[in-house]
């Protein structure tokens, strides 16, 4: 299913990127389309920058639409953390990606 063809509306999707290139794209394609987004990122300063770029692509994108998770993926105790602010966060992920594929 190509998930970039279909409406989120209703979905969770959740995205790991570095705050650029391709993976930026991905949170702002998913972002259009309509979905809640959780991103991940290590830096609070390009996470802002990339929040400020889709929701420039986006403007009336809700404020609670895209959520940063801070994941630093080299630190196991920052995996722990993103994984239980995700789970206490939302019931389900219909969407994961992770950089080049799509689940």
């Amino acid at each position: 299913m190509d998930c970039y063809a279909r409406s989120h509306s209703q979905d969770t999707l959740l995205t790991r990127f570095q705050s650029a290139g391709l993976g930026l794209e991905t949170a702002n394609n998913l972002a259009r389309k309509g979905g809640k987004v959780y991103f991940t990122a290590r830096s609070k300063e390009k996470a802002e920058r990339a929040k400020e770029y889709v929701r420039s692509k986006s403007p009336d994108m809700a404020e609670d639409q895209l959520v940063w998770i801070s994941l630093d993926l080299g630190d196991v105790v920052s995996i722990l953390r993103a994984v239980d602010e995700i789970k206490a966060s939302t019931q389900r992920i219909d969407v994961l990606s992770k950089g080049l594929w799509v689940l």
